[in-house]
């Protein structure tokens, strides 16, 4: 399996993803989250409101990383703002986290539909050099 299959294999797969920030300190915070995929990308939405510093972190870094055990994921991060897409990122949110209506009900809520991502997977790169790192 490619890494890319992999990537998008965890997100699928993984009812609780963990996402990796950096706060203003320099120190990292893994924080639980959920993601889903949709017609082939993944995606995450803050179901918290404005104050989700995770959210935040990720927004202004337009990057974060995934962690899979003691793998980690390196992603892009950009808003979705596409009405069809989002529509699409709704039902695969009903579909894999049916079992939870009350959590679920704060992720398809209106006010966070702004608040979703598209989460591409990268290279993991080496943190002294910058080369591609082949996992």
């Amino acid at each position: 399996m490619s890494n890319a299959a992999a990537d998008l294999e965890y997100f699928e797969r993984t009812p609780v993803v963990r996402v990796v920030t950096t706060n203003e300190a320099g120190r990292e915070v893994l924080t639980p989250i959920w993601a889903v995929v949709h017609r082939g990308h993944a995606y995450v939405r803050n179901g918290h409101g404005a104050g989700s510093k995770w959210f935040a972190r990720v927004v202004r870094a337009h990057a974060a990383e995934f962690a899979d055990g003691e793998r980690r994921i390196p992603v892009t991060a950009e808003s979705v703002i596409d009405s069809a897409t989002l529509d699409g990122v709704d039902e695969a949110y009903r579909a894999k986290y049916a079992a939870s209506p009350g959590p679920l009900a704060h992720m398809l809520a209106a006010s966070a539909r702004p608040d979703t991502l598209l989460v591409t997977p990268q290279e993991p790169r080496h943190p002294a050099t910058g080369a591609v790192e082949h996992q």
